[in-house]
């Protein structure tokens, strides 16, 4: 067996140390949340960041999670593997075509066993 050894760039050690550090991050985020829900119910509102005095920038929390779920997903990418990208286009239209169209036919799966529970929200039971 190959022994796991720290990867010797700077980078490639800076993502190691966040990938270790973001489970943890994790857990906790949601044990607090359990136990003071307060901040995130503020968080489900838009709010304005001034920018000067004429200029306010609206902020609405969906995006910024959204950016931070792509931040992490980034993460998992060794730096090393980036440079390797262009030479095998066949794997980045496959990996594409997939996260393309798995949501696309689970979606209406999910819809139709949804619509077809006998616990619908409509009023039938």
């Amino acid at each position: 067996m190959h022994a796991t050894t720290i990867a010797s760039a700077p980078a490639d050690r800076a993502t190691v140390r966040l990938r270790r550090r973001l489970g943890r991050a994790v857990v906790l985020s949601y044990a607090g949340a359990l136990l003071l829900p307060a901040p995130g119910l503020w968080l489900r509102h838009t709010h304005t960041l001034p920018l000067g005095p004429l200029l306010r920038l609206p902020l609405s929390t969906a995006p910024c999670l959204l950016w931070l779920v792509l931040f992490s997903a980034g993460l998992q990418v060794r730096v090393r593997e980036l440079g390797r990208v262009p030479c095998r286009p066949s794997a980045l239209l496959a990996g594409l075509a997939l996260h393309l169209a798995i949501p696309l036919l689970v979606i209406p799966l999910v819809a139709y066993l949804l619509h077809a529970s006998p616990d619908s929200d409509d009023g039938r039971a």
